[in-house]
């Protein structure tokens, strides 16, 4: 299991300001949301994409959450954030 595997990027007020993958370098509170995903439908989006993770991707996904939640515990659109750490779980090998 790979440990301390984020970056975590702040601006000058001490805001976070990106989530990255030190082993990529990818951004990934940065990426767009996917066109599929419909907040109205946000649970049953998350079961359908989780459901055809490998098991490596989904202790990813937990790993990349539990990380964004400690460093973030105040975000706002807590639901796109786990989205778009879902697709960059979901994308990785």
């Amino acid at each position: 299991v790979l440990k301390n595997t984020l970056v975590t990027t702040y601006n000058f007020t001490n805001h976070l300001i990106a989530l990255e993958d030190k082993f990529t370098g990818k951004k990934i509170d940065t990426n767009k949301l996917p066109k599929a995903y419909n907040p109205s439908t946000h649970q049953k989006y998350v079961d359908k994409r989780i459901e055809g993770m490998s098991l490596k991707q989904r202790q990813k996904l937990g790993r990349l959450w539990k990380e964004k939640e400690r460093i973030d515990p105040d975000m706002k659109n807590r639901g796109n954030s786990f989205i778009r750490i879902l697709e960059y779980s979901s994308a990785l090998d």
